[in-house]
């Protein structure tokens, strides 16, 4: 009985492969993908609406899909940041489907301004540009931008330096080489060049944008090391209100708020943010055995008007001020002021021109809580004016032309009998 078990079941295995080889189809469809440009997308998903058949496009864009059978299916090509496309065939018409794919202007990936001088997509970028979007933001839920830098991206370091004064690391790069931007605008002020990092919280970030290596030839011989800008965000919704808090050890406390607006042609965004820590003893004592505590109060504002539909007029203001816990009788403070005025005009889908200036003043003061005295010894002082016209021919080349002005006003104690000095 055993051996006719067998070879029944070695029968019916036999019996079924052949069906199966039997019913395998021969139809299939090719072509070829490309973008509006006649350029071929690789790597582009091809596959029959309802089935598990697909296939993937090669170097040159083409492709070849083998079809269940006879009959009508809708073939659907899709592409990372481009428009998916359905098309209807029936395979005793057709035997080759090309597909003209445009770009998905919702799903382009992140604009970055840091690389050029001109907006661009992340995917277009010509230097190596990271971006930490508002989401991973609020996951990391930090008090100010180096806490979330040291959490986000490899190679960067800040560490204390003389006076407990907070320095970056970048990949071998220190402050003097690293330059911090705001909506593509410079900060004033520096310690052991290195800026404020706690002028730069981040309640009303959209996102920030870091150029890893040389950018020098847009942005100065203090960019050498890389760039990091801040791109603060606009109000979304008609009205909003967050207000939020963190507790942590040694009495660390932030408080936030920001509320917003987008009524017709207004877009406004207002954020206020108050932090404060306690001076407290470190265990293992190294070069120093106590860290200074502080409290630091954040304001700032950014409007919007758009009395055109080509014209988008934005001002902005902010004010900073910062005093740290020293011992003694004299606490150290730390002020910044800043505003600015920017007109973008689109005079057609090719051009556009950027008129702007920004205020930017850092102050540092040495308080004498005896005699309630305030001191100032050190002032930066940056006005600077621009002007900028872009013309984009053939759909991907830019002309760019423009112009800055910056006055530069510094007053510092390290200067003989607290000098100061002006460059243009």
């Amino acid at each position: 009985m055993k051996p006719t078990y067998i070879v029944s079941i070695l029968l019916f295995s036999f019996i079924a492969t052949c069906s199966t080889f039997a019913q395998q189809s021969t139809e299939h469809i090719s072509g070829r993908v490309t973008d509006t440009n006649g350029e071929p997308l690789p790597g582009a998903t091809i596959s029959i609406k309802g089935e598990k058949t697909g296939a993937v496009t090669t170097a040159d864009g083409t492709y070849t899909l083998q079809l269940p059978g006879i009959g009508s299916y809708i073939i659907t090509a899709s592409y990372i940041g481009y428009q998916t496309e359905e098309k209807r065939i029936t395979t005793e018409k057709e035997k080759k489907v090309n597909f003209r794919l445009s770009e998905d202007q919702f799903d382009l990936g992140t604009v970055v301004v840091t690389g050029t001088r001109t907006p661009k997509l992340l995917k277009d970028a010509p230097i190596i540009t990271r971006v930490i979007t508002s989401e991973d933001i609020k996951k990391v839920n930090a008090n100010n931008v180096a806490d979330l830098l040291k959490t986000e991206l490899p190679g960067i370091e800040f560490t204390f330096s003389m006076d407990q004064q907070t320095a970056i690391n970048m990949q071998g790069f220190g402050g003097n080489s690293v330059l911090f931007l705001v909506d593509g605008e410079r900060l004033a002020g520096e310690t052991l060049n290195n800026v404020d990092y706690e002028r730069l919280n981040l309640d009303n970030v959209e996102r920030i944008e870091i150029v890893k290596g040389a950018a020098s030839t847009l942005y100065g011989s203090s960019a050498i090391g890389g760039v990091i800008n801040i791109i603060t965000r606009e109000s979304d919704d008609s009205w909003n209100l967050n207000l939020n808090s963190r507790f942590s050890e040694h009495n660390d406390q932030r408080y936030g708020g920001t509320v917003g607006f987008n009524a017709g042609k207004f877009n406004s965004l207002t954020n206020v943010q108050y932090n404060n820590v306690d001076t407290y003893a470190v265990d293992n004592p190294g070069d120093f055995s106590t860290v200074f505590g502080s409290r630091v109060w954040n304001f700032k504002e950014r409007l919007i008007y758009h009395p055109l539909e080509t014209l988008k007029l934005t001002g902005r203001a902010g004010y900073y001020f910062r005093e740290r816990n020293k011992p003694g009788d004299t606490q150290d403070r730390y002020r910044g002021f800043s505003g600015g005025m920017k007109a973008n005009y689109t005079f057609n889908i090719m051009s556009n021109l950027e008129v702007g200036y920004t205020f930017d003043q850092y102050d540092k003061s040495d308080y004498q809580s005896l005699y309630k005295n305030d001191v100032r010894d050190y002032s930066n002082v940056q006005h600077n004016v621009h002007a900028l016209y872009n013309y984009t021919f053939n759909g991907k080349h830019t002309l760019t032309v423009g112009a800055d002005y910056l006055r530069d006003y510094l007053m510092s104690y390290q200067f003989t009998d607290n000098a100061d000095h002006t460059m243009h």
